[in-house]
């Protein structure tokens, strides 16, 4: 039997979804982002098996995750970067809601990427008091950046009584986020064992609970990797720049990870540190010392498009001129 697959676009207020399961017009069909149809549509694809494919768009997608759920139907939550570029390798260039949704399900059928696993009740009431918590703290720091640059009285006893306001409300919080972890036997002993690494407190041991159910199950690198923290190669020929990191976080357990949670101090960029001098005898690897050897120095190459005209006066080079066929000699002075 040929395994279907559905592919979905998910918008705020509709869904896109391409997908040939029998009973439904084939191509592209519009519904509302929630309410009955979407809970038809579930309904429906769990009875004929189907897979559906869509896009993480940030919260957009919830009442999709949660019908397909409940009506017991497989799907794959996939990164939208990794869609895009999919559609890229087989040569879509166009980006409608439609080819979107008849990508998605394409790329189910070529890539068949992993399913998601359903989201138990408790992790997703701790990820939303997390997802809260770091929204009133990056609130918080907007805010004291504010009182900084204010310099009216009335104004700044304002910024400062709303700074309070939102330290009483992470603090409460805190103690949800605390309740949920601590009845929950599976995580506290996820916790336990995060708070015996140094720098990691109650904020990101909860964080990195919330947002990483893979804790326990994968191995270090792997790990690492999926919270965007493993060095990765960029080689090249010649190019061999050291191993980084991602720039951006991918998801909100780098940031955990990172330590700004927990109040350290951030480790310097790699990118932002000066490079040692090079080795004496060997060649220096990077984009800007491609070929060259580490000894020369820019006083002692020849400029681009220049040659030496003599073994007896290397002081004398010959450059093109502005006319074809034409030279113009200069003379280095010393």
């Amino acid at each position: 039997m040929q395994e279907i697959f559905i592919g979905v676009d998910v918008s705020m207020d509709w869904l896109d979804i391409h997908h040939p399961c029998p009973g439904h017009r084939r191509g592209a069909q519009q519904i509302a982002n929630g309410g009955r149809e979407l809970t038809a549509f579930a309904r429906r694809a769990a009875r004929a098996g189907a897979w559906v494919i869509f896009e993480a768009t940030g919260g957009y997608d919830r009442a999709l995750c949660e019908a397909l759920e409940q009506a017991g139907a497989r799907f794959s939550r996939v990164n939208p970067a990794r869609a895009r570029d999919f559609a890229r390798a087989i040569g879509v260039i166009g980006k409608t809601d439609r080819v979107d949704a008849q990508m998605l399900a394409l790329m189910g059928e070529r890539l068949r990427p992993a399913l998601t696993e359903p989201v138990p009740p408790a992790r997703r009431a701790l990820q939303a008091q997390v997802t809260r918590r770091f929204q009133l703290v990056e609130m918080r720091k907007q805010e004291a950046t504010r009182l900084k640059q204010t310099a009216d009285t009335e104004a700044c006893a304002d910024i400062r009584s709303h700074i309070a306001l939102l330290g009483r409300r992470i603090a409460r919080f805190d103690a949800r986020i605390e309740t949920l972890t601590t009845e929950d036997e599976a995580f506290a002993r996820i916790e336990r064992r995060l708070r015996t690494a140094p720098g990691i407190g109650p904020a990101v041991a909860a964080t990195l609970i919330a947002e990483l159910p893979e804790l326990g199950s994968l191995g270090r690198r792997r790990i690492a990797a999926l919270a965007g923290l493993a060095p990765v190669a960029r080689d090249s020929g010649k190019r061999n720049p050291p191993r980084g990191h991602r720039r951006r976080p991918a998801r909100p357990a780098q940031d955990a990870l990172s330590r700004r949670a927990a109040g350290l101090p951030q480790a310097p960029r790699l990118h932002g540190l000066p490079r040692p001098p090079p080795e004496p005898g060997k060649v220096a690897q990077g984009r800007h010392h491609r070929g060259r050897p580490a000894s020369s120095s820019p006083s002692s190459m020849p400029c681009s498009g220049a040659r030496q005209t003599s073994q007896h006066d290397p002081n004398e080079i010959t450059v093109a001129g502005s006319k074809r066929g034409s030279v113009v000699k200069i003379r280095r002075i010393a």
